[in-house]
């Protein structure tokens, strides 16, 4: 497993720290973020990253979080090897290194996405048994927050299967070839509506990882379950703030 891409505020010596100190076994730098407060309009529409339609659905944090996504797929793109990408509220497994490298030998060989991790206050939709059935599940958040210490040293085994929905970009894992089709997919970001399985609800495009959703049906996409990374999701502190 390459070195991991840590998406960070750089003013966020906090976050950082705590990253650090929780995922000391990781191989990885720090990727200053994009700060979304502190972008004008004009930044943000001659970044081309958005259709103006959609600048009534986002926020500052949306913005930020959304570029810098935006800049390492089109790295990832460049590269001549899969990338993996995290926010820094990340919660690695001890065994990520090992596991992920299992999970990525096992792939088809056109894989384009690994997500390695998701937000527990929604669903994962996903296709562990092909075409016969998609399946739809839904988390404990608290009590995830509750239980990081506990989920880092799991040594459970993991399983790779294609995925539908999914929210929250924690940490994934693109190959060059995910990292165009993502680009082409999902930007410029702009407005549609998801059907959000079991919750019976319609959800704009409100960020980038709502963006996601409408790319990982038309690619090799996959969600690692259990997952190798989690996140605590505290609203309002998320990498684009």
């Amino acid at each position: 497993m390459s070195v991991v891409r840590v998406i960070s505020l750089q003013r966020h010596a906090r976050r950082r720290e705590q990253f650090r100190r929780r995922n000391a076994h990781l191989n990885f730098t720090f990727f200053d973020a994009v700060d979304g407060s502190r972008l004008t309009a004009d930044e943000v529409r001659a970044s081309g990253a958005f259709t103006r339609e959609v600048e009534a659905t986002y926020q500052a944090h949306a913005y930020g979080a959304a570029l810098s996504h935006w800049h390492l797929w089109k790295e990832a793109a460049a590269a001549g090897a899969p990338l993996t990408i995290a926010e820094d509220d990340a919660v690695f497994r001890h065994d990520f290194a090992e596991r992920s490298r299992e999970v990525l030998a096992g792939l088809p060989a056109d894989w384009d996405l690994v997500l390695w991790g998701w937000n527990f206050d929604t669903l994962l939709h996903v296709h562990p048994m092909g075409n016969v059935s998609s399946v739809a599940m839904l988390f404990d958040q608290p009590q995830l927050r509750q239980a990081v210490d506990e989920f880092q040293p799991q040594r459970t085994p993991v399983q790779a299967w294609r995925l539908r929905m999914a929210f929250g970009l924690p940490a994934y894992t693109l190959s060059p070839r995910g990292a165009a089709q993502m680009l082409a997919l999902c930007f410029p970001l702009r407005p549609f509506t998801l059907q959000v399985p079991v919750f019976n609800h319609r959800m704009g495009n409100i960020g980038v990882d709502c963006a996601t959703n409408v790319a990982y049906p038309q690619t090799q996409s996959f969600a690692c379950f259990p997952p190798l990374a989690v996140t605590p999701n505290v609203r309002g502190d998320a990498a684009g703030n």
